[in-house]
């Protein structure tokens, strides 16, 4: 089968088209079918981009496109009449977001391989995320450096060119390229920015894309992942942000700007608040364990919201007064967990022997094991009574 003529090649902005079904197979999956046409304008998922979406004779629905050896794949959710001539639209709106975003990435990474050298080895384009993983660390002070250089890039409305250009053509050419590439190159030109091979649907100028913004910044692999929004999208998010700081300012009577102070001072009054809790759980706690008659063999206190630390300062205490295991019952978050200490009693077989019988979750050492558990203080503490007769 000859390879499938690519419209979007000829013009990323084409929508609808008419076409000859070629063949029409139903998948394995016996509700999809696999269609074959002699040309189309739905582009297919290759080079990191998801797949165009759309419809065929209006009541056949696009849900995947994917391309092998030339020849264009489009899963459909009915069948259409191989030898039928048929008219397909494809989402544009969708379409033009995504050539936003493509094309956004192209001025990024430009500029990332002219000031640093380093490479694009990644890029994911779909409707939830755009990212892109570069070989080497960027800083954020050099990513929103690039970012700024970006969207003077964006507002020049600098034309972007697609060409074809033969052997002796490319080899006077420097262009950046994620892979080898075998026959006929097609190169994106953004003048002065950047050079690329690329396969996608691009906006003719780079004004079309609005604006650009990284989301986000982190390591990965040894270099630098970001994910970016463009267009509508980072219009969308950036209302999202400022709504949202418009609310958080409102209960907390003060402007945007004082927003992070204010949130820092609640923050240490808080932290203050719980230190002071703590401390005074914790001498609550001291009297119980001091209050427990030395003759106990084994001792289990239950002691409420406190933190691990001073569960376990108290479970240490109750060892050094009693010669059984001890331990503390406390909540951290919602889940009820158990600290037990002894100085005489090999705690591994314990651990064991409650993971058998009472469902206890976890482990340590044979001084001190830690973990969840059902059973209430009254029932642990029996419970160890028997084991330990």
């Amino acid at each position: 089968m000859e390879p499938t003529f690519a419209l979007y090649d000829q013009n990323a902005y084409q929508d609808c088209f008419s076409a000859k079904v070629l063949s029409c197979v139903q998948d394995t999956d016996n509700e999809h079918f696999h269609v074959i046409l002699d040309q189309t304008c739905f582009f297919p998922e290759q080079g990191g981009q998801s797949a165009d979406t759309g419809r065929i004779s209006d009541d056949v629905n696009v849900l995947d496109v994917q391309i092998k050896n030339g020849i264009i794949d489009h899963l459909t959710d009915n069948p259409l009449e191989v030898g039928s001539v048929v008219s397909g639209k494809i989402d544009f709106t969708r379409r033009f977001d995504f050539m936003q975003h493509h094309t956004g990435e192209h001025i990024f990474s430009g500029l990332v391989y002219k000031k640093y050298g380093f490479h694009n080895v990644g890029f994911h384009l779909s409707d939830r995320t755009v990212s892109m993983d570069y070989n080497g660390f960027l800083s954020m002070d050099q990513v929103r450096a690039i970012e700024w250089e970006a969207n003077q890039v964006i507002w020049k409305n600098l034309p972007v060119e697609i060409s074809w250009p033969d052997k002796e053509e490319l080899d006077q050419i420097s262009y950046r390229s994620k892979k080898e590439i075998n026959g006929k190159l097609r190169l994106v030109t953004i003048p002065g920015v950047d050079v690329c091979a690329c396969c996608a649907p691009h906006v003719k100028r780079t004004g079309e894309i609005g604006q650009l913004m990284v989301v986000s910044a982190s390591r990965y692999k040894g270099g630098t992942r970001l994910h970016i929004l463009c267009g509508g999208r980072a219009l969308k998010a950036a209302r999202q942000d400022s709504d949202f700081l418009s609310e958080a300012s409102q209960l907390l009577s003060c402007s945007k700007e004082n927003l992070a102070p204010q949130i820092k001072a609640m923050m240490d009054r808080e932290n203050e608040l719980v230190r002071m809790m703590e401390e005074s759980k914790a001498a609550e706690l001291k009297k119980l364990v001091d209050g427990v008659p030395l003759e106990k063999k084994n001792v289990i206190l239950s002691a409420g919201h406190i933190n691990e630390k001073t569960a376990s300062e108290a479970a240490d205490r109750l060892s050094q007064l009693h010669r059984g295991v001890c331990g503390v019952l406390f909540a951290d978050s919602m889940k009820q967990r158990v600290v037990l200490v002894s100085r005489m009693i090999p705690l591994r077989a314990v651990a064991q022997a409650l993971r058998q019988s009472t469902g206890f979750k976890g482990g340590g050492d044979d001084g001190c094991i830690r973990g969840m558990i059902d059973l209430d203080a009254e029932q642990l503490e029996k419970w160890l009574d028997q084991y330990t007769a």
